[in-house]
């Protein structure tokens, strides 16, 4: 029996890529997570009417599951030969998995704001986001974040490869 396309060998190249820069992703983020357990009392009410007005949690989830179409995209040209049947078994993995990721990120994102702003910066962002030109930033927001999906992902994977082919050619020549 043959093994599902899935689990072929280019699939499996891209999934270990994938997963190396989430990992990477999230090591260079840890040391801010870790340090930032609690938002100031004075920066809070200011950062809870700016994620309020920024939607983040709708933005973030619409932006994640904008991703699906180059998932689908990154799989099909790492393995041409997957079904369907797989691809709709992928997709639904991963909005299932969006919410319960998009939650977890959400903790770290008020403190991360509180690291970066004063109270009184965030205060001014949040008059911002109340003018109608923040509203129409706010609105037009996760268009921009897909647009700007559209552009990386392509070019992250050309980067993945050429990465991947020069650390290969150094570790070859230091004699691993």
């Amino acid at each position: 029996e043959m093994p599902s396309p899935v689990f072929s060998l280019p699939f499996r190249r891209f999934t270990v890529a994938l997963v190396m820069g989430l990992l990477l992703t999230v090591s260079m983020a840890a040391p801010y997570a870790v340090a930032q357990s609690e938002v100031p009392a004075d920066k809070k009410p200011h950062i809870d009417r700016l994620m309020e007005l920024m939607n983040i949690d709708t933005m973030m989830e619409q932006s994640f599951t904008a991703t699906i179409p180059q998932v689908e995209a990154a799989i099909r040209n790492q393995d041409p030969t997957v079904s369907d049947e797989e691809i709709a078994i992928v997709i639904e993995v991963f909005q299932e998995e969006t919410i319960p990721f998009v939650n977890e990120t959400l903790r770290d994102v008020a403190p991360m704001m509180a690291r970066y702003y004063t109270a009184d910066e965030l205060s001014k962002i949040v008059d911002f986001y109340e003018t109608p030109v923040g509203q129409k930033a706010l609105q037009i927001m996760p268009q921009v974040m897909v647009d700007m999906q559209n552009l990386l992902i392509p070019r992250m994977q050309v980067f993945q490869q050429k990465a991947i082919k020069k650390i290969k050619i150094r570790l070859k020549e230091a004699g691993y």
